[in-house]
């Protein structure tokens, strides 16, 4: 397909409260469309602390209120022909306000909730194509995980084998903590570093908001904080412990077997469709009382027995194709 010269705007939500799964996919697509010839521009929020993170990643930032009005103006000053939602604080009446203004309006949604007042809705989910969408009749569906969007790094396969032994472990809780479940999760990983995983090398991943504190940890077990080479670490893991967001299909591309959870209602489709289709064991919500002794349970399983982690690896591996962002990058050029 031809290169376009056209200007593509990109508003994420995000920050302590939300986390960082809009922004890794808004740089997923961001990406793709550049490598088509769109000039790109992120609308940010500066309340949600996005700018640092992504300027940091190489992309263009524009500080501008997260309103409707505001974005549209953003996204009207810079030229762009097409502009990117990725946030659930913009509902049906905010949606409708970009109406008829010249740009070509996308939308992300993973929860089919709302009414979408948008020329086109993506979902790259296994769930997506079971969820029903208030849409108008000349919407453009980009449902299920065809159109799964992971960062470049992600995009290429990764051959994978898988040893008898784990030696690494990659676990991380997500972007942000609303659940407040780093204390009882570090102090479970320190409490089994000597003992159940007492030869394995455990990279505790915190997201850039997210917050350690000054605490002994046994040696084998560091905080891994907002690294810049994820892929990496989850390459070299051996099995990882996840949150159920944007990170358990970076996961996935790596065909790293995952023990998931759950902290957002927003996750639970995802969650629920990834364990139907075998690619992960799923311990449910990380608010129940009892959730690290599932945790516990299963991570023991899983840990002697390499055959059950060989089946959820190449499930994952082969869920998505890492083409998302392009396939969709080539549909909003064919459609400005």
């Amino acid at each position: 397909m031809s290169q376009t010269s056209a200007k593509l705007a990109i508003h994420v939500d995000g920050g302590t409260t939300v986390g960082l799964g809009h922004a890794t996919r808004g740089i997923g697509l961001a990406e793709a469309c550049k490598s088509l010839g769109f000039t790109v521009m992120f609308l940010i929020d500066p309340a949600s602390g996005l700018k640092d993170f992504l300027s940091n990643r190489r992309q263009e930032v524009h500080v501008c209120e997260a309103t409707p009005l505001g974005v549209l103006q953003a996204a009207q000053s810079i030229g762009a022909s097409a502009l990117v939602i990725d946030s659930y604080r913009f509902d049906e009446a905010a949606l409708r306000l970009l109406q008829n203004q010249g740009l070509l309006i996308i939308c992300f949604d993973d929860q089919a909730n709302r009414a979408l007042p948008v020329d086109v809705v993506i979902n790259g989910s296994p769930a997506a194509p079971s969820l029903t969408y208030d849409v108008g009749p000349d919407t453009h569906l980009l449902l299920d995980v065809a159109y799964q969007v992971v960062r470049p790094e992600f995009w290429p396969h990764v051959p994978r084998d898988y040893d008898t032994l784990v030696r690494s472990l990659f676990v991380s809780i997500g972007g942000s903590d609303l659940l407040g479940i780093f204390d009882p999760l570090i102090k479970f990983l320190d409490h089994h570093a000597t003992s159940l995983l007492a030869n394995v090398t455990i990279d505790f991943v915190l997201g850039h908001f997210g917050t350690a504190g000054d605490r002994p940890l046994a040696a084998n077990l560091r905080i891994q904080h907002s690294p810049k080479d994820m892929r990496s670490l989850m390459v070299k893991a051996d099995l990882a412990i996840s949150a159920g967001g944007q990170t358990l299909y970076e996961l996935a591309r790596c065909g790293t077997p995952t023990i998931a959870f759950c902290v957002g209602a927003d996750q639970i489709p995802n969650l629920t469709a990834l364990e139907q289709r075998g690619c992960i064991v799923n311990i449910g919500w990380a608010s129940q009382p009892n959730w690290l002794d599932k945790l516990h349970q299963v991570l023991q399983q899983l840990l002697v027995n390499p055959n059950q982690r060989a089946v959820l690896g190449k499930a994952s591996s082969n869920l998505i194709d890492g083409k998302g962002a392009t396939r969709i990058a080539k549909a909003i050029q064919s459609l400005i």
